[in-house]
């Protein structure tokens, strides 16, 4: 049985960060130069050896992060920035990331509730989320699927409990083209149904609910950019977001940083926003979990040659909408000029699968 429960990934990550971690020191490697200040570095230094006096820095979720900053340290080496789905600085705590996932999920209601056919096919969407979540939590239920990604292409065994369920809903969320499933698979779930789950766990990113590739590096990089104190709030996010108190993450990750003798006052991440006016393209989706849109938003308002675009029916996935690469090119064509957005007006809302429905609504 393959139970993935989000507070136990650390006690399983355990053994895996520890091996790779011993063995980068082995092999001379100091972990304390894995944190974003240092990718800056490494990037500033890679342009100085090619050659290159500006180029444009493109940043999609952390790496949105790295962007900023070399915005900031390297203005002169910067022509113009492309960040979708940000993930500014100084935004590191658990309070943070749990709301983000809760709005997202939200939006799903919301959305569902202003959606005639959706509301008659699920008419209490909400109530019946907070019921699952409750039931799953007192009493999981075992199921198996047979996934079909490369590297899980077997049967298997989960343990369906409440973390397993926000696990498949926040990496859900991620992808614009699962965002349509949710309402069926929340009534699904609750009424004892598991087809739509076994679909749904073969077309999420592991990556989000229990697969521990790249972690190793991961929690390195957290570990060296994020003070302790931005991580001592998990308490205060779990009694606001009670439904999702099985989500809240990072539970021992502290623990796993002081361990390893990882972050120090040094290599902590400045929450600093000081860019040269360069221009600035910002695209976000309103249904991202991870980096909502209110982040992007933000800092927009910091950046004084920066264009924000919002798109109504996408995930963390931005960067696959046609209308964005249409904006993208522009953007890229021309970054004096602001890009023409109007086919945002033309982007759909998710086309949530009820019964007859066939295509996007906007």
């Amino acid at each position: 049985l393959i139970k993935l429960h989000i507070d136990d990934s650390p006690k399983r990550a355990r053994k895996s960060l520890r091996k790779c971690w011993s063995r980068l020191r082995e092999d001379g490697l100091d972990l304390g130069t894995f944190n974003t200040r240092e990718a800056v570095r490494d990037i500033i230094d890679l342009r100085e050896a090619l050659g290159i006096d500006k180029w444009v820095t493109w940043g999609v979720s952390y790496g949105t992060r790295v962007a900023l900053k070399l915005l900031e340290q390297d203005p002169d080496g910067i022509d113009s920035a492309i960040l979708m789905g940000v993930y500014p600085p100084g935004i590191d705590s658990m309070m943070a990331s749990t709301t983000a996932f809760a709005e997202a999920l939200e939006k799903v209601f919301e959305t569902c509730e202003n959606d005639p056919e959706c509301k008659r096919t699920y008419p209490d969407l909400r109530q019946t989320f907070a019921d699952l979540i409750e039931k799953r939590r007192a009493w999981p239920k075992a199921i198996s699927a047979f996934l079909t990604r490369t590297g899980w292409q077997r049967n298997h065994r989960f343990e369906l409990d409440d973390a397993l369920i926000l696990g498949i809903l926040h990496g859900a969320l991620y992808d614009s083209s699962t965002i349509s499933e949710l309402p069926g698979f929340i009534a699904e779930l609750a009424a004892g149904r598991f087809d739509r789950t076994r679909v749904i766990l073969d077309m999420v990113d592991f990556n989000t609910f229990g697969s521990h590739a790249g972690l190793e590096a991961r929690i390195v990089y957290y570990c060296n950019d994020v003070p302790p104190s931005a991580s001592d709030d998990r308490e205060e996010a779990r009694a606001r977001f009670p439904l999702l108190a099985s989500w809240v993450r990072d539970a021992q990750r502290r623990e796993l940083c002081h361990s390893a003798g990882l972050g120090t006052p040094e290599t902590f991440l400045s929450q600093t926003l000081d860019p040269d006016g360069r221009p600035t393209l910002i695209l976000n989706g309103d249904f991202d979990p991870v980096t909502p849109s209110i982040w992007a938003a933000e800092v927009a308002k910091k950046l004084p040659r920066s264009y924000f675009y919002r798109f109504a029916g996408n995930g963390h996935d931005t960067h696959f909408n046609d209308c964005a690469k249409s904006i993208i090119a522009q953007f890229l064509g021309d970054p004096l000029r602001e890009p023409d957005g109007t086919c945002l007006q033309d982007q759909p809302l998710p086309a949530f699968q009820t019964a007859g429905t066939t295509q996007n609504r906007s």
